[in-house]
């Protein structure tokens, strides 16, 4: 075997290493994410009722603001209708203790 068929041959051998290396790795973040994904599915209707609670604590707190305002106050002014519970509730809380209402 020629020095440059044992070079071809062993970056053959690296690639398919490195893209089976590469593929495990990637397969391990997709289930991570996939497990994620159903904890939060999981805990929707816990979550639901969270994001209720806090708009109840805001309606009670500024009786002034139109529901509008308090929507749009703690963020949620923009379509997310893909967004689940536990993000939505993070983001409420987020926007909540940024703009200190």
């Amino acid at each position: 075997m020629s020095n440059n068929e044992k070079l071809m041959e062993y970056i053959k051998e690296y690639h398919e290493r490195t893209s089976t290396d590469f593929h495990k790795e990637y397969l391990k973040i997709l289930e991570k994410s996939r497990k994620n994904i159903l904890d939060k599915i999981s805990k929707r209707q816990e979550y639901n009722y969270k994001c209720l609670d806090v708009l109840k604590e805001l309606i009670d707190k500024y009786p002034d603001w139109r529901f509008t305002q308090i929507i749009f106050n703690v963020g949620l002014a923009e379509d997310r209708f893909y967004q689940e519970s536990v993000d939505t509730y993070e983001l409420m809380k987020m926007a909540i203790k940024m703009s200190g209402i």
